[in-house]
């Protein structure tokens, strides 16, 4: 049997407590009986009723002293309440209704008469709970829509800044080297040509890096773990920083002694590595030093990837994961970068757990 709603009833009455229970379960309604005002606020820290029925006379305290405590707690004082009283007292039917109460039902009262009291709140109940959870759920929507927007205002921005100058550069350098080849010692073509070869490579490290990150925002991009050696995947990854380390004077050191192998995905982990490889080159001082080295610690392998750079400011620290930021920080030989390697990273551990 599914029930529409819950209901805790409060009555000192076993009798009339019972008849209550009857006619609600006839009805398809839950409920939870109590027979004085403190039982009542007990079973209030632990469930969460849908509508009281709360008599007036009780045991110990009073029905409008129960009523009073409820209005006193965040979590319940939004629970409605219909006051059952044994009597017509006006008087008391105007102060339960003045402290917000939605109704009253006074004793004795017909099956029907409860039915139509609780079936009629029961639909105003519903119809706020599904008008608050549209309004949740537009909210939700709201802040989706905000946070894609932002997401692709980067994007595009990354794509149209970012990929546009390092082309240029490459278009300007092969240029040069088409129109003076003649001219040109061996020396001179061989720094226009290591230039190109420089930039090339940062462009399709970025270029890779966007792909593989919009191919993420859309689920088509799905972890495939395996056993993978770790050495291996370092030692794949290793050649790809040699000359940006030598041309900074970056003693790159890769302590990776220890064997071992883990089950990843191999593609995401270099992916993953060679981001913070290049990000710790980027930010250390020329004559630093970037340490890679891999550590075995009981069932899991530790990557660590050290430097002896300028850091981060910790006010910043929150912004460094998020595509919507504007945190933007050169390198120590102003080297430019988007910020999307480190989001990168992070959803890939993320969704490798």
């Amino acid at each position: 049997m599914s029930f529409f709603g819950k209901v805790l009833v409060v009555d000192d009455s076993k009798l009339i407590n019972s008849y209550i229970v009857e006619i609600l379960l006839q009805n398809n309604f839950s409920s939870i009986s109590a027979y004085s005002g403190s039982e009542a606020l007990q079973i209030l820290k632990s469930e969460m009723p849908d509508l009281i029925l709360l008599d007036l006379v009780l045991p110990d305290i009073t029905g409008f002293e129960v009523y009073s405590e409820i209005s006193k707690v965040d979590t319940i004082k939004n629970i409605p309440v219909i006051f059952i009283t044994g009597t017509s007292d006006a008087e008391n039917i105007k102060h339960g209704l003045e402290l917000g109460a939605i109704d009253y039902i006074t004793k004795p009262f017909k099956d029907f008469e409860l039915t139509l009291k609780v079936v009629n709140h029961f639909k105003t109940i519903n119809a706020n709970k599904l008008l608050m959870e549209r309004e949740r759920k537009l909210e939700e929507y709201s802040q989706q829509l905000e946070e894609l927007n932002s997401t692709k205002n980067k994007f595009f921005s990354i794509i149209a800044h970012d990929l546009k100058n390092p082309l240029h550069l490459l278009m300007g350098l092969s240029e040069e080297l088409m129109d003076n080849v003649q001219n040109f010692e061996v020396e001179t073509v061989r720094q226009v040509a290591e230039g190109i070869n420089s930039t090339s490579k940062q462009t399709f490290i970025l270029l890779e890096n966007l792909l593989e990150w919009s191919r993420m925002q859309t689920g088509k991009l799905q972890a495939k773990p395996e056993k993978v050696d770790v050495k291996a995947i370092i030692g794949d990854i290793e050649p790809l920083f040699h000359d940006v380390a030598k041309k900074k004077s970056i003693k790159l050191i890769f302590e990776n002694q220890v064997d071992v192998t883990v089950y990843a995905d191999a593609d995401m982990i270099k992916t993953v590595l060679r981001n913070l490889i290049s990000n710790a080159i980027k930010f250390t001082q020329l004559n630093g030093e970037v340490k890679v080295k891999i550590m075995k610690q009981h069932n899991f392998c530790e990557i660590i990837v050290a430097d002896n750079g300028t850091g981060i400011d910790p006010a910043h620290v929150d912004k460094i994961f998020r595509i919507d930021s504007k945190l933007s920080k050169v390198g120590t030989a102003n080297e430019t970068g988007t910020g999307l390697g480190l989001l990168l990273c992070k959803e890939f551990i993320e969704k490798k757990g």
